[in-house]
């Protein structure tokens, strides 16, 4: 079945014709849509410390995507790094995640910083 917008998510009656016989049922139609992964990066400096916030969204999935963060391969220690998250609901049924990692930019020490998203339409987390 090819679904061309988010609005044809609903319940539909189906009936089947074979031969002399017709069939029916009832079947809720869910309609996925993948989100737009969109990263940025910031730097600024307060009080005489430079930190850098490292933004990332999924925008316009269904169902709701998640995003979480990983320094070095591991979650991000609360003592230094600070992480904020939006949710915004569109009115197809679609929303956008937003999130932000902000920390000084002295104890990143050279190690990745990645965003993980995971849905249900990316094969892998992103």
């Amino acid at each position: 079945m090819n679904v061309s917008s988010v609005e044809a998510e609903g319940m539909y009656h189906c009936e089947f014709e074979e031969e002399d016989e017709s069939f029916f049922d009832f079947m809720f139609v869910i309609v996925i849509v993948q989100p737009d992964v969109q990263v940025t990066v910031n730097a600024e400096t307060i009080s005489d410390t430079h930190y850098q916030s490292v933004s990332c969204s999924a925008v316009g999935g269904k169902p709701d995507p998640r995003i979480s963060w990983l320094v070095g391969g591991r979650p991000p220690s609360d003592d230094f790094f600070t992480v904020k998250s939006r949710k915004t609901l569109h009115s197809n049924g679609t929303s956008t995640l937003s999130s932000v990692l902000r920390f000084p930019t002295h104890l990143q020490d050279q190690e990745h910083v990645t965003c993980v998203v995971q849905h249900p339409t990316l094969p892998t987390p992103r």
